[in-house]
């Protein structure tokens, strides 16, 4: 558990850049979340994500999505980790027409120099076939981003996040649905999600830069994961 000097509070817009920043550190080793961008320039990259982060937060209630940050202190301040939960929600026609004309005016924007395409292309449309296999919009859960500050990790805070949230999901009796790099997998397990699928991308294929900028080699695997109601002693 994490100690009483962490709390849970609302996001904000305000939070964008701290978020933004907890987001880009803690994946920083990451082949694949930052090997999408690793040769594009830092400023329009962090410009980049502020964007989209910020569209997130001001169409959360529209798209169900649920933001949490967790703070030192019992008040709301600066954040050391966040979550970012998609609630069973169902659209209307309006609301399906804005998100679809979203959708292609950001395809329309023009991708930052050194992106590699390739790899966003078969990482992305592999987490949207699994989604779509195993998520029920209107019925389950979907813990999208779940990071904690390379400064603060070891201590709590990505099972404070999760169980804000995981006691009031099983009192609806939903499933909640993860998606799991290796990093992250035994604190998922540990809270009663267990394997269901897998995407297996190859580096080699895909031309992955690691950190240092050399090639990574092999493949990389990010599991699925699916919690039923009431699983896992931690949140009984």
């Amino acid at each position: 558990m994490a100690s009483s000097r962490f709390s849970v509070h609302p996001v904000t817009s305000a939070d964008v850049p701290d978020l933004v920043q907890i987001f880009a550190d803690a994946f920083d080793d990451d082949p694949i979340v930052s090997g999408i961008q690793r040769d594009v320039e830092l400023g329009a990259k962090i410009k980049g994500d502020e964007e989209l982060f910020a569209l997130w937060i001001r169409n959360a209630k529209r798209d169900g999505f649920r933001w949490d940050k967790a703070c030192e202190g019992n008040v709301s301040g600066k954040a050391v980790a966040f979550c970012k939960w998609t609630i069973p929600h169902t659209l209307t026609a309006q609301q399906e027409e804005e998100i679809s004309a979203e959708k292609i005016s950001m395809r329309a924007m023009p991708t930052l120099p050194g992106t590699n395409l390739e790899l966003r292309h078969a990482f992305l449309g592999a987490l949207s076939k699994a989604r779509d296999r195993w998520i029920d919009p209107a019925k389950d859960y979907f813990v999208h981003i779940l990071v904690v500050s390379p400064h603060h990790q070891r201590q709590g805070l990505g099972s404070l996040l999760l169980e804000h949230r995981l006691k009031a999901v099983d009192n609806e009796n939903a499933r909640t649905y993860i998606e799991a790099s290796a990093a992250g997998l035994g604190l998922y397990l540990k809270h009663g999600w267990a394997p269901v699928d897998e995407i297996v991308l190859d580096c080699d294929a895909l031309k992955v830069k690691s950190k240092d900028g050399k090639y990574v080699t092999g493949v990389y695997r990010q599991k699925m994961l699916i919690r039923d109601p009431k699983a896992g002693s931690s949140v009984m």
